[in-house]
């Protein structure tokens, strides 16, 4: 769970250490919805639990992602149907 947007606060964290940024804001944007998670010196947030689909808690200890928004997997349009 939350496997693709966790790694990408560890590699946002590795990049700003070494461009001399220990302070980032990490931001993936998936299929279905967008993250963020802050960076403060070269550290992500760990939290205690989190939910999964908003309703089942998970009990081990991750990293603290934010939902800030809908995804841009998909991109809807309206054509002719022919």
């Amino acid at each position: 769970l939350e496997s693709g947007p966790s790694a990408g606060v560890i590699g946002a964290a590795w990049i700003g250490q070494r461009a001399g940024r220990p302070n980032v804001i990490a931001f993936d944007v998936g299929g279905t919805t967008a993250k963020a998670c802050l960076v403060r010196n070269g550290r992500h947030a760990v939290v205690p639990e989190f939910k999964a689909d908003t309703y089942y808690p998970v009990r081990i200890p991750s990293i603290d992602l934010a939902e800030v928004g809908i995804g841009g997997g998909s991109l809807p349009r309206i054509d002719s149907g022919r």
